[in-house]
């Protein structure tokens, strides 16, 4: 079944889980201060965080749960890290600078000048061909296109619900989805005009999160104080009976028999 990691933000470390006999394996890993989430590349070689206080990514090698090198210096207080589907690039979406930092894998270096997105970043998603990233932009309640090749921004921002926390993109590269935190909304984005599509969708009470099925289906939002989980048809853009009560302040939702997590996440999957 493989392996499961998660970024722990009090004590700056990450946790490896066994999943076929859910057990941690060994001591938890140290790493920079303050990691809000983990990112593997496609090979399942490599994994990464992105920790908030200090401002810096650390490289981890999975084959032996080590530490890679020293920490990264990126913009500050990075909150979401993302891996193009080659593994060639990294980027972090910066909270405190309101940028992106490119990050050269192969190097594990800065790749050029942090790109100014909207203001307070903090998700950032990736389409299925590795063209474009998109962060959801907290602050200014926007979503800003990426154009990965010239790294550099495309057009103006685009406006969505109040407070989008997470952004997640459906398999096909179509349709984006933004989890709209202090609207307690998703809206919904066509990628090939990069327009929002329709009103926003009522889900419950502060959507953290916003996952979606591999099948592009279904989507899930993580309301925190709702303590609930809104399923979402998305040929329909409707939800799909009432909200399901879970634990209290639930903050992301994954998704088991996807290949990634969707953003502001704090547990990777990967197989064995």
């Amino acid at each position: 079944m493989g392996y499961a990691y998660t970024a722990n933000y009090a004590d700056s470390t990450v946790t490896k889980i066994d999943l076929s006999t859910f057990t941690t394996v060994g001591s938890a890993l140290a790493v920079g201060s303050g990691p809000l989430s983990i990112a593997i590349d496609p090979s399942g070689t490599y994994a990464y965080t992105d920790n908030h206080v200090d401002s810096t990514v650390t490289k981890i090698a999975l084959s032996t749960f080590t530490t890679v090198g020293t920490d990264l210096a990126v913009g500050s207080g990075p909150y979401s890290i993302a891996i193009d589907p080659s593994g060639t690039y990294a980027y972090t979406a910066n909270n405190g600078t309101n940028t992106v930092t490119k990050i050269d894998l192969s190097t594990f270096t800065r790749v050029g000048t942090d790109l100014a997105v909207g203001s307070n970043p903090l998700s950032i998603a990736i389409d299925p061909t590795g063209t474009y990233a998109y962060t959801a932009n907290n602050g200014t309640s926007t979503v800003t296109k990426i154009d990965l090749s010239t790294f550099t921004t495309v057009g103006s921002a685009l406006a969505v619900g109040s407070g989008p926390l997470s952004i997640a993109i459906d398999p096909t590269g179509t349709y984006a989805y933004t989890a709209n935190e202090s609207a307690s909304t998703v809206t919904k984005i066509d990628l090939s005009t990069f327009t929002t599509v329709g009103s926003a969708l009522a889900v419950g009470s502060n959507p953290y999160s916003i996952a979606i099925d591999p099948t592009g289906t279904y989507a899930y939002t993580a309301n925190e104080s709702a303590s609930t989980v809104t399923k979402i048809d998305l040929s329909t853009f409707t939800t799909i009976g009432g909200a399901l009560t879970v634990g209290t302040n639930p903050f992301s939702i994954a998704i088991a028999t996807a290949p990634k997590i969707a953003n502001y996440g704090f547990l990777m999957f990967m197989g064995s």
